[in-house]
Order: structure tokens, then C-alpha cells, then sequence
């Protein structure tokens, strides 16, 4: 990948071998780390946002999933706000969507915020799953997003752009239509 990187569908080939890699396996995913995978993966972004990033998301989400070193590096990186442009970009594409809100809940866990919400996540998880009510793998990732957004710093923030964006009727929609685990502090907003 470093060698080619104008090579797009090289590109794309190999974030999805990273991410296949990377999931679930520790090992792999600090191996790709200290051989210099994170930048390269993040470059695919810079140099290939027009050509489909759904793979680049995934590895993003693989590398950084219960690994706090690699969600580190990979949040120093600049990683956010191309997450959100990919997202922005490419409304239309369901697996740029679910991979997309799948970062987001992943880098976003925990209880700092690292900048999603300034970048309007909540309307970009909200329009996503708006775009693909019928796309449980959205919807599930959607709900996934906005339950880690609320556990950060901002959650004050990201209730009040909930609700203004309509975030209420579209996670009921998800909730009715999908059987997936409920994110309790997503539910209780539907009380609130």
C-alpha cells in the first residue's frame, strides 16, 4: 500500500485485508500499528475519498476496537474529521454509512469527547439512518454511535442535537423495524 499509493483499487484491497486482519485480534492489530498501517490507512482517505472508503472505515473500526493505543494514534492522526467527510460524501452507499457509524461508536467510547460531536456526528449517525431505514446493519451501528456519543463529556450537547434533529422519531423507527441490543442511554431519551 505504501508503495502504490495512487493505486486506488490496491488501496481499497488492502484496507479490507487490514481490517480483515485486525478483527478481533490483538496481535494483528498492534503488528499492523508498529508497521506504520494506521497512517497508511488514513492516507487512503486523503488521497482516495472519492473512491468508495468503505473498507478504509472498516479497518479504522478493526484497528481501533478494544485496543486504546491504536484509537490514540489513530484520533492524533486526524482521523475524525475524515471520517466525517467520507460519511458527508457518500450519504448514499449503505456499507460507507454502518462502517462509518461504526468507527464513530468505537472511537468515541469512553467518556471524552475527541471531536465528533463539533463535526456534527449526531446529524451525520441521524441522516445515515434516515438514508437506510431498511439497512439493519445501519441502524444497528446508528444506534451503537449515538449510545457512545451520550456516555462522552458532550452529552449534554449531543441530547439537545438529538432532539433537534429528530433523532427521536428515528430511533423509534429503528427500534420498531430492527431486533437489535437497545443502548440503554439511547432508550432513555425516547422517555425523556
Amino acid at each position: 500500500m505504501s508503495k502504490y499509493p495512487n493505486d486506488a483499487e490496491l488501496q481499497f484491497a488492502g484496507c479490507a485485508a487490514l481490517a480483515t486482519l485486525a478483527n478481533a485480534n490483538s496481535d494483528n492489530q498492534n503488528i499492523i500499528r508498529e508497521c506504520g498501517g494506521i497512517p497508511v490507512v488514513l492516507d487512503v482517505f486523503r488521497n482516495h475519498s472519492h473512491y468508495y472508503p468503505r473498507n478504509a472505515l472498516m479497518a479504522l473500526a478493526r484497528l481501533a476496537c478494544e485496543n486504546e493505543v491504536n484509537k490514540e494514534i489513530i484520533c492524533k492522526c486526524g482521523a475524525i474529521p475524515l471520517i466525517s467527510k467520507a460519511m458527508e460524501e457518500h450519504p448514499i452507499h449503505p456499507r460507507i454509512s454502518s462502517n462509518g457509524c461504526l468507527a464513530i461508536a468505537i472511537l468515541s467510547a469512553g467518556d471524552s469527547d475527541i471531536g465528533f460531536v463539533d463535526l456534527g456526528a449526531v446529524e451525520l449517525i441521524l441522516a445515515a439512518m434516515r438514508q437506510h431505514p431498511t439497512d439493519m446493519v445501519v441502524q444497528w451501528y446508528g444506534h451503537d454511535a449515538l449510545g457512545a456519543l451520550l456516555s462522552t463529556t458532550k452529552r449534554r450537547e449531543v441530547m439537545k442535537r438529538f432532539r433537534e434533529s429528530g433523532g427521536v422519531e428515528v430511533v423509534r423507527q429503528a427500534l420498531d423495524n430492527h431486533d437489535f441490543p437497545r443502548q440503554k442511554n439511547v432508550t432513555d431519551l425516547l422517555e425523556q
